[in-house]
């Protein structure tokens, strides 16, 4: 804690109790404040934070629609897909290997037993495993990733437009605080404190949240999407390749 000796609690121009260093003599007039509570408020101020980090959002959302802004605020899953899709990319790596084996010796229609934990996968080879028409299930699959691209696209917009808007809207808060300013002829700083806060607001939203969330969002989605993309070809080949070759020899034999 702070030791009272050295600090002193005085009363600044606006009324408000800070602490201040004591000087060598009592009441040294340059004493230093060491905490002040406006300068906390500058920073949290309600109105900068809800024209920018509601603003902002709310434009985004006009632009991009509901189904955008609900696949871009999917935090857990935007967020946590680096060690989840590693984790992915080596099952299906190991997958292949098992359905390999398991067409060999028991047929494509089994392969289905093998029920891997992750989603995709599974879905995969229940797809292939009770599938007669191979050339309409990978149809099927390719609009499935197209439409998979596009949504993570749409995501990776919808936070670009949050970082577009963010900016602007603290220059709304700056203009409007000058203006009070203005209108005051000066007599209440607050309102240059609004409009400094705005600005700060909006660059931050820009350039440290919406930015990297965009970049971060774009980038994974499309490593998933590749990844799956081929293995799903993978899978399909092997599996072309099974219905050519010759029955296993247990088939034959009933």
């Amino acid at each position: 804690g702070l030791n009272h000796r050295w600090f002193e609690p005085l009363l600044d121009r606006n009324g408000t109790r800070v602490l201040c260093a004591r000087g060598n003599d009592e009441r040294k007039a340059n004493t230093v404040p060491i905490t002040s509570s406006p300068m906390l408020t500058l920073l949290i101020d309600p109105m900068a934070l809800a024209m920018v980090w509601v603003g902002a959002p709310m434009i985004a959302w006009f632009r991009m629609g509901t189904a955008a802004m609900r696949d871009a605020l999917n935090l857990r899953g935007n967020l946590g897909y680096a060690a989840r899709l590693r984790a992915e990319q080596a099952a299906a790596n190991h997958l292949l290997n098992a359905t390999d084996i398991v067409m060999r010796q028991r047929g494509v229609a089994l392969i289905d037993r093998l029920s891997p934990r992750h989603l995709f996968l599974r879905q995969a080879l229940d797809i292939l495993a009770n599938s007669t028409d191979i050339a309409s299930e990978n149809q099927r699959m390719q609009d499935y990733f197209a439409n998979k691209g596009r949504r993570s696209a749409d995501a990776a917009a919808w936070w670009d437009a949050v970082a577009d808007a963010a900016p602007a809207c603290g220059m709304m808060s700056t203009v409007i605080g000058l203006a009070l300013l203005f209108a005051s002829h000066g007599a209440d700083a607050a309102n240059l404190g609004f409009a400094l806060a705005g600005t700060l607001h909006g660059l931050l939203l820009s350039t440290v949240v919406a930015g990297p969330m965009a970049g971060r969002i774009a980038q994974q989605h499309e490593n998933r999407l590749r990844w799956q993309e081929q293995f799903w070809a993978a899978l399909v080949h092997r599996v072309k390749a099974s219905n050519a070759a010759p029955a296993p020899l247990h088939k034959r034999a009933a």
